[in-house]
Parts: C-alpha cells; sequence; structure tokens
C-alpha cells in the first residue's frame, strides 16, 4: 500500500469516528425537537426521528405556558436564580480560596488543599443524609437557601483557580505592590482580580452549567414545586407532566445549557 493510500484510510477512518461521535451528539436533539411537534399518542406510534403531520408544535408551546397557570415560567425563573447566584458567590469563592492557597504559607497548607481536592471522590449520594440533617437543623430545607449554599463548594473550582493564580499572577508582582504601600485588598482586588479574568470566566460557566443541570440535590431538598428549577420538573413523573410538554421543557432546559458551554 502505497503512503498515499494509507494516509487516505487513516483520514476516511478519522471521519469516520468523528462521524459516529457527530450522530452521537446529534440524534438525541434531532429527536427532541422531533418530539415537540408530536401529541402523546404520535410519540409512541411515529418515526422518532422525524416530524409529525399535523404538526402540535404550537399547541404544545401554548399548553407548556398554560400549564397550572404558567408555573413554568417560575421554574425557568427558578433555574435562572439558582444558577447565577450559585455560579457568582461560587466563583468568587473559589477566587478567594486559589489566592490564598497560592500566595500564602500557613500551617497545614498542604494537607488541607489535598484533603479539599480529595473530597470530588465522594459520590454525592453519600452525602444525602448528612446534608438533609443539617439543613433541616438549619432550618433551610424547602428554601432556597438550602440549594444555593450547599452548591457553593467547589472543589474542582478551588484547584482551577489556585492554577490560574499562580501561573497569571507573579510573586514578584505581589511583592512589589506591598513594596509600593499597596494592602491586600487593594493587591487582590485592583491587581490580581482583572488578571484572573479567563481563570474566572471558565469557573464561573462551569459553576453555572453544573447550577443548571443540578437535579438530585434540589429533588432531595424542596418539596414545594414551586421553588423547583426546572431539573426536577422534566423527570417524566415527578410532577405528573403530561409527555408532550415534558418534551418542550427539557429543549429549554437544553438550550439553556448547551448555551454556556
Amino acid at each position: 500500500m502505497t503512503s498515499s493510500s494509507s494516509d487516505l484510510v487513516r483520514s476516511g477512518l478519522r471521519y469516520a469516528v468523528f462521524a459516529i461521535f457527530l450522530l452521537y451528539c446529534i440524534l438525541p436533539a434531532t429527536w427532541i425537537l422531533a418530539a415537540m411537534t408530536k401529541d402523546n399518542s404520535q410519540i409512541f406510534t411515529t418515526f422518532g426521528l422525524w416530524f409529525a403531520y399535523p404538526i402540535h408544535l404550537f399547541e404544545n408551546i401554548a399548553g407548556l405556558f398554560a400549564y397550572r397557570d404558567g408555573i413554568f415560567v417560575q421554574w425557568f425563573g427558578n433555574s435562572l436564580i439558582y444558577a447565577v447566584s450559585i455560579s457568582v458567590a461560587s466563583t468568587m469563592t473559589c477566587a478567594l480560596g486559589g489566592y490564598a492557597f497560592a500566595k500564602y504559607d500557613f500551617p497545614g497548607k498542604k494537607f488541607l488543599f489535598n484533603f479539599i481536592i480529595a473530597t470530588v471522590t465522594v459520590p454525592s449520594t453519600a452525602l444525602v443524609l448528612p446534608l438533609f440533617l443539617m439543613l433541616n437543623k438549619l432550618g433551610l430545607l424547602n428554601t432556597m437557601w438550602g440549594v444555593i449554599l450547599p452548591s457553593l463548594v467547589n472543589p474542582f473550582g478551588l484547584y482551577l483557580m489556585r492554577i490560574f493564580w499562580e501561573s497569571s499572577f507573579p510573586t514578584e508582582l505581589l511583592e512589589a505592590a506591598r513594596l509600593d504601600g499597596a494592602g491586600e485588598i487593594r493587591i487582590f482586588w485592583g491587581i490580581g482580580m482583572p488578571l484572573m479574568l479567563s481563570g474566572l470566566v471558565t469557573v464561573a460557566l462551569l459553576s453555572f452549567v453544573g447550577a443548571w443541570n443540578n437535579f438530585f440535590l434540589p429533588l432531595v431538598v424542596l418539596s414545594d414545586d414551586h421553588l423547583f428549577p426546572l431539573t426536577p420538573v422534566s423527570a417524566d413523573g415527578v410532577l405528573s407532566v403530561s409527555l408532550d410538554l415534558s418534551v418542550a421543557i427539557i429543549l429549554v432546559q437544553l438550550c439553556g445549557s448547551e448555551k454556556h458551554h
């Protein structure tokens, strides 16, 4: 086999692999788009990856916003409140913690940082009972704070911000600012934070997507469905939403998630 033929084979295999991954990403979204045009019976009786006739798209959208006097708008608003507040607060917490671990020396620093990173290996299901009992004792069950406060803990975001502080904010610059008489707060906000823009955006986007897609915590903490974000109600059967409305909710949730990737 000549070199040109082998290059052609490798190129063909590479494009075949890419095509498989492309289909893997596109087919679920195609199914959701097609299902939005169908009623409940058509979802089970027609080809899943193609649109139905007659089209029920506008009926489904109207039914979505009319369901329980427009509670979908409240669910969407709740998702925005959770995602924005968690991403902003979590990013600032990670920035402060990353700065401390990157630029200060204190007893137990290495052990504490390794311990925080090690918590990533703990499955979320193992934390459900102690978290539930803690929130119950604090009176935060069935409140927005019960969802927001536990979500501020972001070990991976802390790790990223420490890396960004070490690579983008030289210690020489910190020492020069101190020699010029700048205080620690001035150094952090006035000099360091502008240099951390790329790191802050990265952590904020990761936090936003994680909070937007968070399903387990709201389901455990919240019992009032008026406080729910979109994720629990998009699961079939949680609030007995009809199948065609569930498909529409899932589409809106996915659009919000993909937009911030």
